[in-house]
Formats: C-alpha cells, structure tokens, sequence
C-alpha cells in the first residue's frame, strides 16, 4: 500500500507530463442569450408536490438541510 507522499508524487508525475504552457490565446465565445425572468408564481400545492417527490433516505443538500426536515415540515 502506498502512502499519501507517494499518491502525491504520482499525481504529480502525471500532471507535470500532460501540462502544456498557456499560449496567451483566448478563445472566442459567442454572446450569451440571457433570458430576464420577469416574475415567479409559487404557490402552496407546488410547494407540497416537490416535498412529497423528496427521497427521505438522502442526504443534505448544499443548505446543509436534510429532506426530511422538510417532510416533517410539510405536516404543519
């Protein structure tokens, strides 16, 4: 088994053959069509829908808050 000096070495080894210097060029993007929300219509049976579709067994989200906080919730 290998250490972590020696996973790192061998990442290290690999990035270091595939790296290649910048060659200052920028890539041309075509404009970004953005699209202006002008307004947004949430109502309560939409709101329990998505609960209910909701996997309890998961995990927190990127809130840090578990779905079945929001299962319980619902109930009240």
């Amino acid at each position: 088994m290998h250490d972590d000096y020696d996973k790192a070495e061998a990442f290290n080894k690999y990035f270091a053959s595939v790296w290649r210097s910048d060659n200052g060029i920028l890539p041309e993007c075509d404009s970004l069509n953005v699209t202006i929300l002008e307004s947004v219509s949430i109502d309560e049976v939409d709101i329990i829908s998505a609960i209910k579709k909701l996997k309890s067994n998961f995990t927190c989200g990127p809130d840090g808050i578990p779905p079945m906080f929001f299962k319980q919730l619902k109930k009240y």
